[in-house]
C-alpha cells in the first residue's frame, strides 16, 4: 500500500499580515501532481487542515477544489483526513457520511464514550488487509467519560487526573485494534520520546508548561504513525512515528527547512517500510538577511525577489527611514530588526551616552532614539515639544509623591 502523507495546511494563514492564499493554492498544485505521479492508494492529512477554527471564505473555496481535483484524478486515492488543534471538528466532518461515497473520510473530534469508535478505514493489498485508524486532536476534558468508563473496565486510569498522555493511551485502548494486523495511526498532537522533545517552531500553537506532552510509548500497535502538529518534517522514538512537516514555511524560524511531501510505501508485515520525500517549491520562500542598509539595498536592486524576507540592519550610526527604503527593493518585507553595538549594549542593561551625573537624561535620551529612526536631528519645535511632555511627566509625578 502506498500513501501521501500530509499535515498542517493552515490553509487561509497569514504571514506578517500577508495573505498566504496563492502560495497555498501553488503548494496543493503541487501535492496534486506528486498524486497524479506517484498513484497512491490513499493521501493523508493529519490535521490542521486550516489556520482557524472559522475558515476564510477563500480557504473553504482552496481545500474544496483541492478536493476536487484528487477525486478526478485517474485512479481516484482515497482522503483521509483528522482535525488538528486550529480546526473545527464539528465545522470539518460537515457532509461526511456523504464524501465518504467519494472515498474520503472525515475524522473531526475523538470518540467521547462508550458508544463511540475512532474511525477505522480498511484497505486491502497484495500482503492483506490495512487498518487505517484515524483520531483527531484530544483534550483530556473531551474524553473523560471514556476515560472513566475505561478506568471501570480495568484499563488503569485515573479519571480525576490524568494526561494527555493517559487520554491517547485511553483512546487507543478502548479500540479494537490487533497487533498482528498491519496498522496505521493518524494523530495530531505534541509526542514526546522518554522526555525528549522534538524541534518545534514557531508558528506552532504551546501550551503552557508543555502540560500537552504525548509520550510515544502508546503508539507500540501501529506500523506507521502519521504524524501532524509540528513543523518541521522529523521523526520521534521510532523511524515510523513521524511528523511530515508543514507544505510551506509559516513562520522566520522556519526558513532553515525544507519542505516536502512524503510518500510511504507499506509492505508485509514487519518488513521496513519504504519512505520519499517530494520537495516542494514554494511560490515565495522564506528567508532571512543581514548587512548594512546600503548592502541589503544593493543586494536587492541585484537579484529583484518577491520572497518574504526577515532583514536585520547592522549599521553602528543612524539610518534614515530603513524600513521605507528596504520595502523598494523587497515588497514581502516582513521585518526590519536591528543589531549592532549599542543594541546589544541596550539589551544587556548598559547604557551608553544617555547618563548624566548617574541619572539617565531623558531628553538626550529621546534626542539618540530619534536620530537613529530618522538619520537625522529633531527640530527645535520638535525639541521643544519632546521637552513639554517629558516636563508635564515629572511634574504630575512630583505630585503624587513618587
Amino acid at each position: 500500500m502506498k500513501f501521501l502523507h500530509l499535515s498542517d495546511l493552515h490553509l487561509g494563514k497569514t504571514l506578517h499580515q500577508y495573505s498566504l492564499i496563492d502560495c497555498q493554492a501553488d503548494m496543493l498544485s503541487q501535492v496534486c501532481r506528486a498524486v497524479e505521479q506517484q498513484k497512491p492508494d490513499a493521501v493523508f492529512i493529519s490535521g490542521d487542515i486550516y489556520d482557524r477554527s472559522v475558515p476564510s471564505i477563500e480557504a473553504v473555496r482552496l481545500f474544496d477544489q483541492f478536493l476536487s481535483d484528487l477525486t478526478m484524478q485517474d485512479p481516484a486515492p482515497a482522503v483521509l483526513m483528522i482535525s488538528g488543534n486550529h480546526d473545527s471538528g464539528e465545522r470539518l466532518r460537515f457532509a461526511g457520511d456523504i464524501l465518504k461515497n467519494h472515498l474520503i473520510y472525515i475524522a473531526g473530534r475523538p470518540p467521547a464514550s462508550e458508544t463511540e469508535k475512532m474511525m477505522c478505514v480498511r484497505f486491502e493489498d497484495e500482503y492483506g488487509p490495512v487498518f487505517v485508524h484515524l483520531l483527531p486532536f484530544v483534550r483530556p476534558g473531551m474524553v473523560r467519560r471514556l476515560i472513566r468508563n475505561a478506568e471501570q473496565d480495568g484499563f488503569g486510569f485515573s479519571a480525576e487526573a490524568y494526561s494527555y498522555t493517559d487520554a491517547v493511551r485511553g483512546v487507543l485502548a478502548c479500540a479494537d485494534i490487533k497487533m498482528s494486523d498491519r496498522n496505521i495511526l493518524l494523530s495530531h498532537q505534541f509526542y514526546t520520546a522518554d522526555g525528549f522533545c522534538p524541534e518545534t517552531s514557531d508558528s506552532e500553537v504551546r501550551s503552557v508548561g508543555m502540560i500537552d506532552q504525548v509520550d510515544v510509548s502508546c503508539l507500540k500497535a501501529f506500523d506507521y504513525v502519521a504524524l501532524g502538529h509540528l513543523h518541521k518534517a522529523q521523526t520521534v522514538g521510532r523511524d515510523v512515528v513521524r511528523y511530515c512537516g508543514s507544505p510551506l514555511k509559516y513562520s522566520v524560524s522556519e526558513c532553515g527547512q525544507e519542505k516536502s511531501i512524503t510518500v510511504v510505501t507499506l509492505r508485509e508485515k514487519g518488513r521496513p517500510l519504504k519512505l520519499q520525500t517530494i520537495p516542494i517549491v514554494p511560490l515565495h520562500d522564506v528567508r532571512t538577511l543581514s548587512g548594512s542598509l546600503q548592502e541589503l539595498l544593493a543586494a536587492g536592486r541585484r537579484s529583484p525577489t518577491e520572497d518574504f524576507v526577515s532583514v536585520t540592519v547592522t549599521d553602528e550610526g543612524p539610518v534614515s527611514y530603513p524600513r521605507e527604503q528596504l520595502l523598494e527593493v523587497f515588497p514581502n518585507l516582513l521585518e526590519v530588526k536591528y543589531d549592532n553595538r549599542r543594541i546589544r549594549a541596550m539589551m544587556s542593561g548598559v547604557q551608553e551616552d544617555v547618563l548624566l551625573d548617574g541619572e539617565p537624561d531623558m531628553e538626550e535620551a529621546f534626542a539618540e532614539f530619534y536620530r537613529q529612526m530618522h538619520g537625522c536631528e529633531m527640530s527645535e519645535e520638535e525639541q521643544a515639544f519632546v521637552s513639554a511632555i517629558l516636563q508635564n511627566v515629572a511634574d504630575g509625578m512630583e505630585g503624587s509623591g513618587q
